[in-house]
């Protein structure tokens, strides 16, 4: 191999590396989000159950990190409802950042390995796509099925409580649009990264339905 292409082969395998670096970043940034995510969830479930208990836990927290407030608790659900919205935006865009991170590795990948033949890097692309353990299936789904849809039945769930125990009906839209955007990101991230899928059952039902009216 010519000095200019061990140098291109260098340059590139570099740029391998240091994307992904990035994408381990990302990954650690997700993980992050799901947690926030996972701990706000079960907080407004908790409320939900044992309001006085978590509003005691709240003005404790609000005691030791801010000092001694009066906390006007029908105003904090607002708060978490925003916290929860902006860490689900970052949760999925970091998450489709990493999917496309991941699409342009496994490309970097195809270029090194035909530089490179016969040596083949595949670290990061077919080897990893080879695996198919229940384990990996079982994570891919939780992220990519049950997180979303459960956020979205969550929402619901919520809303119903809100327009119970609302007193301020003002408060109470503002809490609706919250919930309405809480539920609707999680929706279109499943109803993206499904597309192909739902576009082949509409295509077979609507196959299906045109054999019919044939017959």
């Amino acid at each position: 191999m010519p000095n200019n292409e061990i140098k291109y082969v260098d340059l590139y395998y570099d740029h391998y590396k240091d994307t992904f670096e990035q994408i381990k970043g990302y990954i650690k940034r997700r993980n992050n989000c799901t947690i926030i995510i996972l701990c706000l969830v079960i907080l407004f479930l908790f409320q939900v159950d044992s309001p006085n208990l978590v509003n005691s836990i709240i003005l404790a927290v609000v005691n030791k990190y801010i000092g001694n407030v009066i906390v006007e608790f029908e105003y904090i659900k607002p708060i978490l409802y925003l916290t929860l919205l902006w860490v689900l935006a970052t949760y999925y865009r970091t998450t489709l950042t990493i999917e496309r991170q991941y699409s342009y590795i496994h490309g970097v990948e195809d270029s090194l390995s035909e530089a490179m033949k016969p040596f083949r890097i595949e670290r990061e692309g077919k080897n990893y796509l080879k695996d198919d353990s229940f384990f990996l299936k079982l994570i891919n789904t939780f992220y990519k099925i049950t997180l979303p849809v459960s956020i979205s039945f969550f929402a619901i769930f919520d809303w119903i409580y809100e327009k119970n125990n609302t007193v301020n009906s003002s408060l109470f839209w503002f809490n609706t649009l919250l919930l309405f955007c809480i539920s609707i990101i999680p929706l279109l991230y499943f109803f993206h990264i499904h597309k192909n899928d739902l576009k082949g059952i509409i295509t077979k039902i609507l196959t299906c339905k045109k054999r019919k009216s044939r017959a």
